[in-house]
């Protein structure tokens, strides 16, 4: 027994060895059965035992109590490992187990599980989700910290993802997210709590400086707000209120100025029209089209300025969505930004009065370039603003543009689409929701007024709740509603008094997807009106109602209506029948698609001089106005606006009531009308829609007619004339320079045509703009925009296309290659058009007073010329040509002999030189054409050169 008792002593004294490394109780003791936070289980496999260390069964007489080893956890009274508690570290729980908070709690199994719950930390690394096991697994530049399983960002940075949670990567370097609350914001901008600025929007205000470019601070509403004019004296200043095709209006500048607050945005008063003030260009130019287009880094871009068009690009890798957001730091211009694809074609565009604008694009299932284009909206001005760029995995619940602008989560950042005074609602009233992101969109509702709310379903399949919360924050009656894909719609109709109210969405489980919403406010007048009107029946698909507006106040107004539409309203309902139906409400039948036209005009012997008519899809709901004509372009004097009669046209597609309201401005004592509606067959839609689209001009003979149906085509592009017609484009290519006339008409001339040509399809700032155009051009190929003058120019129109090209180059279009002259005299004709500009004088030259910028020729006079002589160049075509006649091509001004740029015809007479001269003819300001030239002895220059009682006729004094 001695022997044996040697040996137990010895393995007790190694199990205490092993202990005292692995079973610290912190107080330097060795433990067996400590269930302290220190009793930390040991090292190595204990096997499927439990934690305990088999020994086998013991000697008679020794201790049966068991001798606790723990990989993890702690060693309780019993000898088992268990979790401790509190805990400290995640080694004092069990497998499986992490300390959190002081106790253990279950571990991620996979990284399945981490990549689901978090995806910022896609690993499970010893039970805890984690960014990273290497720098593989950290985005661009960032390296991983291993000890932490966290990406650590690198020195310099091309995208955000390569910084910590909640950083930017701005200007390059990874940085924290501005904001305002801490840094303040530009003049006229507002701290949102959120920390971003933000231009005053429907808002309470005190002065213009606080409004968005165009709008105003009304003074008719208390208290005070920022929305649209309605009449010149909402605008301050001279300016006045002017009023687009869709209804919508802001203060424009007048035709001359005083001083520059009589001017928008930045613009100034220079003399006595308001201008772009000089601008400097921030360190990315030039970038002005999209073949300058520079690189946009991931992150934010500061420092930016707005002098005219910049172009940027970026690369969309596959499965990727892009967010690139505007933000401006002034009230300089009205910015908009727009997405494209490599050919031109419109991914996406925030062209909105705010300051912010927003934008998005993908997911693809391929990468691809994208060109991001930030344009003026107006005249030219200047803006700072910043721009932000961030990629998203598609896979993610991707939010709107909204959120990624000012962010639309708050009864204080929702979207206003209705403001007060506005009859309609406005703007996007679409968007998408993530699980645990609210939407808001908010809207004045006047007294008495029953608002409803539909919510569609568009993308994914989330179950959508809404809530309508009055100007009190509080949930109105009957104000829930719930809308699902395919489900039954709870929807929301209520009532309450006067003020702002703010609908709520937000997803009631883990889905999230698209939705569109529409909003009616409806009140008992309007409501009463609409369930008054005639139903109208077009025999033959035409019908006509000889009436009288009713001696009424005023219930609704159009929108297009220049000025409030103060007459009493007269509604029809018109049908368009049902191909499916049993039977027809017309006779014969009218099927869609059709193009619905409604003629209005006031009888010759009434007082309604100014008609108004629209075209709704539901009478009570402003929003479903799909036509609407007050006063439109003369066709056939496009620079004349006539009052009447108003016509709208609107494509129909789907079977249904239409509703035709009929109105005036200052109806008179008399307002009879006469009401033309027709339903006729819907052409075609036009394949040259699209820039992408755009149909290559053939000529023959340089001359080339087109043509295109409007009828269904869309407004894709806003003229320089600032319609918003529907158009369609073609490709113009122009092999070398050339004279380029177009001409476009509606046939027949019931509406009028714009037309414009541009190098850059949805640039702004064309080379030639018009209701017809005449402009030289350098070789290229350009866009030929044909457009409607509004929204009714519905139907076929026309443009005839005329190319002169350029001759050939001068041979004479230098000193060295100077044609000679006959030194008694003669005449010769030319052409500057195809010549360099070799002899360029500035503005304020000592020779001609202006600049010589266009092609110039030369001719030399020989030595042999003597006497008194006459050089004349006459412009054919009335062009800026100027006339300068020189011993030394070197400097032609210096060394000048006579020099004219002062009329049509530019005339000198000098005396000889005994030397070659060279007569050189240019053009100002970069005009160039044909051109007649005389030269010759001259007896007179003037009158004062003659005999008193002769005249300086042609250059030889005669008597009378």
């Amino acid at each position: 027994m001695r022997a044996l008792s040697r040996v137990w002593t010895a393995a007790l004294l190694f199990v205490g060895v092993l202990l005292v490394a692995g079973c610290d109780d912190g107080d330097g003791g060795n433990v067996v059965g400590d269930t302290g936070a220190g009793g930390m289980g040991g090292m190595g496999d204990m096997g499927d035992t439990g934690g305990r260390v088999d020994q086998g069964e013991p000697d008679e007489g020794l201790p049966d109590e068991g001798m606790c080893v723990c990989a993890r956890g702690v060693c309780d009274a019993n000898g088992d490992c268990v979790d401790a508690s509190p805990c400290t570290t995640d080694v004092e729980c069990l497998e499986g187990n992490i300390c959190e908070e002081g106790a253990c709690v279950a571990g991620c199994t996979s990284d399945e599980s981490c990549a689901a719950a978090t995806p910022d930390q896609p690993f499970c690394i010893d039970g805890r989700c984690g960014a990273c096991r290497g720098d593989d697994d950290c985005f661009g530049a960032a390296t991983c910290d291993a000890a932490t399983a966290t990406c650590v960002e690198p020195g310099a940075c091309d995208d955000s993802r390569e910084c910590n949670a909640g950083r930017l990567c701005v200007d390059g370097e990874c940085a924290d997210r501005p904001d305002c609350n801490t840094e303040g914001c530009p003049d006229g901008f507002a701290c949102l709590a959120g920390g971003e600025c933000r231009l005053n929007d429907g808002a309470r205000c005190e002065d213009n400086s606080e409004c968005a470019l165009g709008q105003t601070c009304l003074d008719s509403a208390r208290p005070s707000v920022c929305g649209f004019c309605q009449t010149d004296d909402d605008c301050p200043g001279t300016q006045t209120c002017t009023f687009d095709d869709d209804g919508s209006s802001r203060c424009t500048e007048p035709a001359s100025c005083r001083a520059d607050l009589e001017c928008l945005g930045a613009r100034i008063c220079d003399g006595d029209v308001c201008a772009q003030p000089e601008c400097d260009d921030d360190a990315l130019e030039p970038n002005d089209s999209d073949d300058e287009a520079l690189p946009l880094a991931g992150g934010l871009t500061t420092g930016l300025v707005s002098c005219n068009d910049d172009w940027y690009t970026l690369d969309l890798d596959a499965d990727t969505l892009v967010t690139v957001v505007l933000r401006q730091r002034d009230r300089g211009a009205d910015l908009d930004l727009t997405l494209l694809t490599a050919d031109g074609t419109v991914i996406d565009r925030s062209a909105t009065p705010a300051a912010t604008e927003a934008v998005t694009a993908g997911p693809f299932p391929a990468g691809r370039p994208i060109l991001v284009h930030v344009s003026q909206n107006g005249a030219p001005s200047v803006a700072e603003y910043t721009l932000e760029v961030a990629f998203i995995g598609g896979a993610l619940c991707v939010d709107d543009a909204h959120e990624a602008a000012s962010g639309d989560d708050s009864a204080e950042t929702g979207r206003l689409v209705r403001r007060p005074g506005d009859d309609g609602f406005g703007g996007d009233l679409g968007g998408r929701l993530c699980p645990g992101d609210d939407d808001y969109i908010c809207f004045q509702v006047n007294a008495r007024e029953t608002i409803t709310v539909h919510v569609e379903v568009v993308a994914g399949d989330p179950a959508i709740i809404g809530e309508l919360y009055n100007n009190n924050g509080e949930l109105v009656n009957d104000g829930e509603g719930r809308w699902t894909r395919g489900g039954m719609p709870t929807d929301i109709s209520a009532r309450g008094a006067a003020g702002i109210y703010c609908l709520r969405l937000y997803t009631e489980d883990a889905n999230g997807g698209g939705y569109e919403v529409s909003i009616t406010a409806v009140s008992p007048a309007v409501r009463s009106l609409c369930g008054l009107a005639t139903p109208m029946p077009l025999p033959n698909g035409t019908g006509t109602v000889n009436a009288a507006l009713p001696d009424e106040e005023s219930v609704l107004s159009p929108r297009c209506a220049r000025t409030p539409a103060d007459g009493g309203e007269a509604i029809y309902t018109v049908t368009i029948d049902d191909p499916e139906g049993d039977d027809c409400a017309q006779d014969p039948c009218i099927f869609p698609p059709v193009l619905l036209t409604a003629r209005l005009e006031g009888e010759p012997a009434g007082t309604l001089g100014d008609p108004v008519v629209s075209i709704r899809g539901t009478c009570e709901d402003s929003s479903t106005e799909m036509a609407c004509a007050d006063d439109t372009v003369e066709p056939l004097d496009p620079l004349f606006l006539r009052t009447g009669p108003a016509v709208a046209r609107t494509p129909i597609y789907l079977p249904g009531d239409y509703s035709v309201i009929v109105d005036g401005t200052d109806p008179g004592g008399t307002p009879s009308y006469r009401l033309q509606v027709s339903a006729a067959q819907l052409a075609a839609a036009p394949r040259n829609d699209t820039c992408g689209d755009a149909s290559p001009i053939a000529l023959r003979n340089g001359v080339a007619e087109v043509s295109a149906n409007l009828d269904r085509a869309r407004d894709d592009l806003r003229s320089c004339l600032g319609s918003g017609g529907p158009d369609a484009l073609w490709r113009l290519a122009l092999d070398s320079p050339a004279m380029v006339r177009v001409q476009a008409v509606a046939q027949p001339a019931e509406f009028a045509v714009g037309v414009y040509l541009t190098e850059a399809c949805n640039g702004v700032g064309p080379v030639a703009c018009g209701f017809g155009v005449e402009q030289h051009l350098p070789a290229g190929e350009y866009y030929l925009v044909v457009d409607g003058a509004d929204a009714n120019a519905r139907g076929r129109v026309t443009a005839q296309v005329t190319v002169e090209y350029d001759p050939s180059a001068p041979a004479n279009d230098t000193c060295d290659n100077a044609e000679a002259l006959a030194a008694g005299g003669g005449e010769v004709q030319g052409d500057t058009r195809s010549a360099a500009d070799d002899y360029r004088l500035v503005d304020g030259n000592a020779c001609t007073g202006h600049n010589t910028l266009g092609g110039d020729v030369v001719y030399r006079l020989p030595a042999n010329a003597a006497g008194r002589l006459f050089v004349e160049a006459t412009p054919v075509g009335g062009w800026d040509l100027a006339l300068t006649v020189t011993t030394g091509c070197a400097d032609p001004a210096r060394d000048r002999i006579a020099c004219s740029d002062g009329a049509l015809a530019e005339a000198v007479v000098f005396d000889a030189p005994g030397r070659d001269a060279f007569v050189i003819i240019d053009g100002s300001n970069g005009e160039a054409g044909p051109y007649q030239l005389r030269w010759g002895p001259a007896e007179c220059a003037g009158d004062f050169d003659c005999a008193q009682g002769e005249h300086c006729v042609d250059f030889i004094c005669a008597g009378d």
